[in-house]
């Protein structure tokens, strides 16, 4: 997988996934929506947070 250029993207992802289980997929889905992450990537991203891009060879999360 390509690595990511945006780093405050990356930053918000790893903040809604922290998120996630008190505030549920699709509230913290919308959140990254609102962001300007498209929904599909941002549902994707929560539903398998384990497959990531990562920053050269290290994941931020």
């Amino acid at each position: 997988m390509r690595t990511r250029r945006d780093h405050q993207t990356a930053r918000l992802i790893d903040t809604t996934i922290k998120d996630l289980r008190s505030r549920g997929m699709y509230a913290t889905a919308r959140s990254l929506y609102e962001a300007g992450v498209p929904f599909a990537i941002a549902r994707r991203v929560l539903a398998h947070p384990d497959q990531r891009r990562t920053y050269g060879s290290a994941a931020l999360h």
